[in-house]
């Protein structure tokens, strides 16, 4: 064989394995990928994936024992854990989970906070040694 012959058969060989690993990357993404969407969004659509939705908690929602709450305004969502520290009523989250018609099955929960958050633990810190400056409200 001619050495032209093979060094273009290698270079097909090569195109042909990056296409492939191309495609698995491709791939990969495809089912890793998880849509955000609205709580109006998931009304008007039928969505069968793992998704997020974000949305303010319904004040007096929360349900410890059934470990149910509402978001957004009609949201029905339970979560089988505890949820975060910073998961308030009247509060921010971004909830993560599967939509089966009526109710949301979260599998996390993110809870927003104020980006001017400080914990308790760094607020007494720097007040002992005199260098909190600022006045919060929430601390």
């Amino acid at each position: 064989m001619k050495e032209k012959y093979k060094r273009f058969l290698s270079f097909i060989m090569i195109g042909i394995l990056l296409y492939i690993a191309f495609f698995w990357i491709l791939e990969a993404f495809k089912t890793n990928l998880i849509y955000y969407v609205s709580t109006k969004e998931l009304n008007e659509k039928h969505i069968d994936k793992i998704i997020r939705v974000g949305g303010e908690v319904k004040a007096g929602s929360w349900d410890k024992s059934r470990k149910t709450f509402i978001l957004g305004e009609t949201l029905d969502v339970f979560y089988k854990d505890m949820p975060p520290v910073l998961f308030q009523e009247s509060g921010d989250a971004v909830v993560e989970g599967v939509y089966d018609g009526k109710k949301l099955m979260a599998t996390r929960i993110f809870a927003k906070h104020d980006e001017n958050y400080f914990p308790k633990e760094t607020v007494e810190k720097l007040k002992t040694i005199g260098q909190w400056k600022r006045n919060n409200p929430l601390n």
